[in-house]
């Protein structure tokens, strides 16, 4: 016996076309976790090595190394907040939400379309992850002239 299909209705393709492109944008802002782990591990080793260290300019590149990761974590914070809006798209009032978005930052653009509040959060996250990779490459280059203090007992 045949298997009877119902035909997809523009109105179902479009629901299924906003799930897909929610779905995927969440997915890859959660994978900005990851380099949130990474972010903190230099943030953390740039703290040591200012804390250990008696040189001007090492200190300096440690606070640049320091300044990138607080720059990257201010980018997963805005992601995750997009991660949790995203989450709930489907059951939100978006005029409400733009009203909310908006008390909270007054140059927030309301009625932004699905499209155009998903490319931005990609942007954020192409944003963050620079910062961190500009933050591998200064904790680099502060690793390379890195001079401990040696205890002399």
């Amino acid at each position: 016996m045949a298997k009877m299909t119902t035909p997809l209705t523009p109105e179902m393709l479009n629901q299924t076309k906003t799930h897909a492109q929610l779905s995927v944008t969440i997915s890859v802002l959660n994978a900005f976790k990851l380099l949130e782990w990474i972010a903190l591990s230099c943030t953390l080793l740039a703290f040591a090595s200012m804390m250990l260290t008696a040189t001007g300019h090492l200190k300096i590149m440690g606070f640049l190394v320091v300044a990138l990761g607080l720059a990257v974590f201010y980018f997963a914070f805005k992601l995750r907040v997009d991660v949790a809006l995203f989450k709930q798209w489907q059951s939100l009032d978006v005029a409400a939400l733009d009203d909310a978005l908006l008390k909270i930052n007054p140059q927030f653009q309301v009625g932004r379309s699905l499209e155009a509040r998903l490319a931005a959060s990609r942007e954020l996250f192409h944003y963050g992850f620079y910062l961190l990779l500009l933050q591998l490459c200064a904790l680099t280059v502060l690793a390379w002239f890195y001079e401990p203090i040696v205890f002399v007992f």
